[in-house]
């Protein structure tokens, strides 16, 4: 008899080995620990509570066969729910599957963790669903935290955050630190009606947004999980859907970009797998996807790399000597163009890791390189690189074909293996080359420029700086009209219409037998431009004169000339006083303005356009030229003619406005006055003779402070003040 007592012992002991009590934790770095060993959690809410305890056991087993490892179950308080967690538990025991328990209602959250810790099952408890909706103070859940714990501090408590408006999204630092994980509801796919996601950039809202929620709870050393969208909203929606198998992807691989350690879907429903079999059938494979990758997201260093493009997201995580890279692009329409520095020694195989998603980029140069399309994910490993011997120094830096804006740059080539080049300009990259020579374009007149080029080889490894060429580009050019087709003899060649009908015409004309017409305008600011990019760098900083003689087809309006700059990432609009134009006569329209940038000039534009009505205007002979004596001598002759201001005529002058951020304007002055910007130090920051009775000065180079201008008319002397802000 204690033979048999102690066979049926030991069969007891083996057959529930696996039933042993499991305990839940999180590590110093934020991730879930499951009997100590590292845990991802995925799968999906819920096991409907309101189901048949058939439905319940199938949608159970469901989860199982997909893979999931993790799913959640409420308690509402009943015995009959109570009845059907336990035998649910009991049949997640035999699998891998983790269980997270809520409960409906407050006084039930203390149920849980008495009565079901020690199915092996069991991960942790829901603190709550929706904590941040307003119902509960992070006072209280703390408190709730406190009271889950006094009973099984063997197990983590969770709860959710909606985060459907900025001002919710703004409390998640006091919600984070009180469960030991928590999870952000990432649904933005035909929004509920009182949440703040945009249609047009979901996708990268989701990165955006999900990356904030992991920085605070990393801020307390605590996991975020994604609550990624399986459903439809429904009713609370005014335009529902469910997410596209591409829109799932995507954004479930821009929240293992941000670094979310865990994905629990919402929801799991009969509709999701039986009508949605495609959004199904990803959900599915997007678990293996994760699976492959696990090891490296609860181990591995993680990288976000700042693309310079917040649409287009990537991480890497290095782990057991490979690099797995992903790379996401959360626009819904535009490809991107990619170029990613990999990590040191880590540029050898590339090896694309999921067939079903593209694979176009590649690794060049110790960069991870290509385009990928809209929408598109792709995710690689790339191994470590064995050959770390760097190819030789490129050597013999010669320039040559010199101009005011670019020059040639060609070098000898390295030995060792080298593939290409990388030319440094000023010790900024400027690109890369497979050959010995390169065009260095977009400079600046009268500049000088430091070269240096590095050697690479297919292992991604760099040689040393060549020794540096210093180049100066030519002299600046001054006094000679610098726009393409000026008087329109040739049409249209040069110019472009901005929102308008651009074309030539033979009457009116004010010389020659062609003049340009803007027909079709359909705002003030539409009329002819012309892209001077090239013709300032070739001629350099300083003050121009910029005119153009215009007349209307009908009416009468006030015309202008705007000349748009851009650098260092703003963009700058410096404008002539409007001139009163009609039909009956041709108006000089004309400024004198300084142009001045820093760094590299990105764009710059000259416009006609009108201050109030659209007319359609006709133009001639336009002017945009360097200040010069043969200028002021052009533009004295011009005004005889004309019978504009006499040079000794005089009226008061107006600075405006006042203060200034980036420019001002000192209008009703005497051509050939004499203007100087002095700064509070005394010294002469500018230094002008005008050509025309408004003069255009931009500040945006300035210190902030107060400047006296002295401006010098004939025999009279003005002295203003101008606040520069």
């Amino acid at each position: 008899m204690a033979r048999i007592i102690t066979f049926i012992c030991l069969l007891f002991f083996y057959t529930t080995d696996c039933f042993a009590q499991s305990t839940s934790s999180i590590r110093s770095d934020g991730a879930i620990l499951v009997n100590n060993a590292p845990f991802f959690p995925f799968g999906a809410y819920s096991i409907p509570r309101t189901e048949t305890e058939a439905n319940k056991i199938q949608c159970l087993n469901d989860m199982i066969n997909a893979g999931f490892n993790v799913a959640t179950l409420e308690d509402d308080g009943t015995v009959a729910m109570r009845t059907s967690i336990n035998n649910l538990l009991s049949i997640a025991d035999n699998s891998n599957l983790k269980v997270l328990i809520g409960a409906s209602h407050s006084p039930y959250i203390i149920y849980p963790p008495q009565k079901y810790q020690t199915h092996p099952s069991v991960l942790g408890y829901i603190l709550a669903d929706d904590a941040d909706n307003g119902l509960y103070t992070p006072a209280q859940l703390s408190q709730r935290n406190i009271d889950v714990k006094s009973f099984d501090n063997t197990h983590i408590t969770f709860l959710t955050l909606t985060g459907w408006t900025q001002s919710l999204r703004n409390q998640a630092n006091s919600y984070t630190g009180v469960a030991d994980a928590a999870g952000y509801q990432c649904y933005p796919m035909g929004f509920a009606n009182n949440s703040d996601w945009t249609a047009s950039t979901a996708l990268t809202q989701t990165y955006l947004r999900t990356l904030a929620y992991v920085q605070s709870s990393a801020l307390v050393n605590r996991p975020m999980v994604m609550h990624l969208q399986t459903f439809n909203w429904g009713s609370q929606s005014s335009n529902p859907r469910y997410p596209t198998t591409a829109e799932l992807r995507n954004m479930l691989f821009t929240g293992l970009a941000a670094g979310v350690k865990g994905v629990v879907s919402y929801d799991f429903s009969s509709d999701l797998k039986n009508n949605q079999v495609p959004l199904w059938n990803e959900f599915k494979a997007l678990r293996t996807d994760v699976t492959t990758l696990e090891a490296a997201l609860m181990n591995g260093a993680l990288t976000r790399v700042n693309t310079g493009d917040q649409e287009l997201v990537a991480s890497y995580w290095v782990y057991n000597n490979i690099c797995y890279m992903a790379v996401v692009n959360t626009s819904y329409t535009s490809s991107k163009t990619v170029s990613i520095p990999l990590p040191s020694s880590y540029t050898g195989t590339k090896t694309s890791l999921f067939s079903r998603m593209p694979n176009t980029l590649s690794v060049a140069g110790g960069n991870f390189t290509g385009t990928i399309g809209a929408q598109e994910v792709q995710v690689f490993s790339i191994a470590q690189n064995s050959d770390t011997t760097p190819p030789s120094v490129p050597g013999g830096l010669v320039s040559s074909s010199v101009t005011a804006t670019s020059f040639s740059l060609s070098w000898n080539s390295s030995t060792g293996g080298a593939t290409g080049y990388e030319i440094f300009r000023d010790g900024t990259s400027i690109g890369t080359t497979s050959s010995t020579f390169i065009n260095v374009t977009a400079l600046t007149c009268n500049t000088s420029y430091t070269m240096t080029v590095k050697s690479f080889d297919a292992a991604g490894n760099y040689s040393a700086p060549s020794i540096s060429l210093r180049d100066t580009t030519s002299s600046c050019k001054t006094g000679v009209n610098i726009l393409i087709n000026p008087g329109f003899e040739n049409g249209i060649t040069g110019w472009t219409g901005q929102s308008c009908t651009l074309s030539f015409i033979t009457n009116p004309v004010r010389t020659g037998s062609r003049a340009g017409r803007a027909a079709s305008r359909t705002q003030t600011n539409s009329g002819p431009n012309q892209d001077i990019k090239s013709a300032l760098l070739s001629n350099g900083t300083g003050t121009y004169y910029v005119a153009a003689w215009v007349r209307t087809a009908t009416g009468n309006t006030n015309a202008k000339i705007t000349i748009h700059l851009n650098y260092g990432g703003s963009d700058y609009y410096l404008t002539t006083a409007p001139t009163s134009v009609n039909k009956n006569n041709w108006a000089l329209v004309s400024g004198t303005i300084i142009l001045n940038w820093t760094g590299a000039l990105n764009a710059a534009d000259v416009y006609i356009e009108t201050t109030s009505v659209t007319n359609t205007l006709n133009f001639d002979d336009c002017i945009l030229q360097k200040n010069s004596s043969l200028l002021q001598r052009n533009t004295q002759t011009i005004a005889h003619s004309e019978n504009l201001i006499a040079d000794n005529e005089a009226t008061d002058v107006f600075v405006f406005p006042n203060p200034a951020t980036s420019v001002f304007v000192i209008s009703n002055l005497s051509r050939g006055s004499k203007v100087r910007v002095i700064n509070s130090a005394g010294s002469i920051v500018q230094s002008v003779v005008t050509t025309d009775k408004n003069l255009t000065v931009a500040t945006n180079t300035w210190s902030k402070g107060v400047y006296t201008l002295q401006i010098i008319m004939g025999n009279k002397t003005s002295v203003k003040k101008v606040v520069v802000q």
